[in-house]
């Protein structure tokens, strides 16, 4: 957000909830995509048959963490304390996992994208969301390439389009 107060760049995507948004009143924004944590497991795994994980279970595995950077982070505090490694690159949190390395988190959309043979993917007991939004200043609607940028985002089905690359 500080680059678009700053006018470096004309609009973003972000991660966020509309909590942290709602208090930006000079900020116009959209939701693109609801999406939630999963637990990404080696199919090999003894939890890898399980129907979802609690990150109590947690306890004692090796875990791939969301960097500390991230904005979801704090909710996986206390999880692990054989931590292994910490990225939110979900690609990577993927091959990890593949390699029965560690279990990691990824959103539900891009793990289930990548997945492989390799991996399972475990919705978390704990709901952990991961909403996408749109957002640019109110301001620079005014300014008509932003005005239809913004317009074709509100129109453009980012769900169904998501749906249809992982097929």
């Amino acid at each position: 957000l500080e680059m678009l107060y700053a006018r470096s760049i004309n609009a973003a995507f972000l991660l966020g909830t509309e909590n942290a948004l709602k208090n930006h009143e000079e900020l116009f924004c959209h939701k693109i995509l609801d999406d939630h944590f999963v637990a990404v497991v080696p199919s090999k795994h003894p939890f890898a048959s399980k129907r979802s994980l609690s990150l109590k279970e947690l306890h004692e595995q090796p875990i791939i963490m969301p960097a500390k950077e991230s904005s979801v982070h704090k909710n996986f505090i206390g999880v692990a304390p054989s931590m292994i490694w910490e990225t939110s690159q979900s690609d990577f949190v993927m091959k990890l996992a593949a390699q029965n390395l560690g279990i990691g988190f990824s959103s539900n959309s891009i793990a289930q994208a990548l997945k492989t043979e390799a991996t399972a993917i475990l919705p978390l007991e704990e709901y952990i969301p991961r909403t996408i939004y749109y957002v640019t200043l109110n301001e620079l609607l005014e300014y008509p390439p932003i005005r239809s940028f913004t317009e074709y985002v509100q129109q453009y089905d980012f769900k169904t389009q998501f749906e249809t690359e992982k097929e």
